[in-house]
């Protein structure tokens, strides 16, 4: 193993705590390589694509502790991606980033599961502060913790 790493989970733990697998979706090849390496410095699992019909057949074939995909355009082309994850566990964190801001698109988004739809373009320590990591942690921990609150009571 690694220096600094234990075993453990899907994927893994290292010293500073366990490891996110994440599903980062970006057109944009800068803002992907970007955020990609902002995520794998702070010790997080990336696996990334460009299109949203790679990023749905990564998402059949893998487990995702989180997904982050851009919205490019003022249409919801990121639509079937969010129905598929939340289909597959509604407690997954999903965090929508769009360049287009637009309030159609945010509602559905919302209303369909999203975690929250931000604006970019983003400077990492905005999306991926160092401190606890939070915005990647948190989500994590508040789908988890309802899932363990209200999952045990619903039936699908």
């Amino acid at each position: 193993m690694a220096e600094g790493t234990m075993g453990g989970g899907a994927a893994g733990v290292d010293r500073r705590g366990p490891r996110v697998r994440i599903l980062l979706v970006d057109e944009d090849s800068k803002d992907l390589q970007l955020y990609r390496s902002v995520l794998q410095e702070q010790g997080h699992v990336v696996d990334c694509c460009a299109t949203f019909p790679e990023a749905g057949e990564r998402l059949e074939r893998a487990w995702y502790d989180l997904i982050i995909f851009s919205e490019e355009g003022r249409t919801f082309n990121g639509q079937a991606l969010l129905e598929r994850a939340i289909e597959l566990n509604r407690y997954r964190p999903v965090l929508v980033l769009t360049r287009f801001v637009d309030r159609r698109t945010y509602v559905d988004a919302i209303y369909l599961g999203a975690l929250d739809y931000i604006e970019k373009p983003l400077a990492p320590p905005f999306l991926f502060p160092r401190p606890g990591r939070r915005a990647v942690r948190m989500p994590i921990e508040q789908r988890r913790l309802g899932r363990r609150f209200f999952g045990a009571h619903e039936r699908e």
